[in-house]
């Protein structure tokens, strides 16, 4: 045995996907930003879908090639191999505070329970 795990996830919509991703950072206290920034020397926000595949499994996170399809379809840069990991960990984190929160004392919260 070779102890490979392979998920067979099918998900209705990038919700779905972004729901099960918070729930497994909040419950492990993750945060996926330290997987991804260094792949991003120059810090544009933009990162290869190989080097999302390899953040995602130095943060053991295991996803479905369905489910790493959507996200990588959603958070497309402008060339086709490129993924906006900053929007992507930006969303993810969501679950732990809201971005520039210290900035404005009136910012509504939304509910981003899993």
């Amino acid at each position: 045995m070779t102890g490979i795990d392979i998920k067979r996830d099918r998900p209705e919509d990038i919700e779905d996907v972004l729901a099960k991703l918070r729930q497994f950072c909040a419950e492990n206290r993750l945060r996926l930003s330290e997987f991804f920034r260094d792949f991003d020397k120059l810090r544009s926000g933009f990162i290869t879908k190989a080097q999302f595949r390899i953040g995602l499994n130095m943060g053991k996170i295991v996803l479905s090639g369905n489910e790493f399809n959507l996200l990588c379809d959603y958070f497309q840069g402008k060339e086709s191999n490129q993924f906006r990991w900053m929007e992507f960990s930006d969303s993810i984190d969501q679950v732990f505070t809201k971005k520039h929160l210290e900035r404005g004392l009136d910012v509504k919260l939304d509910d981003v329970r899993t």
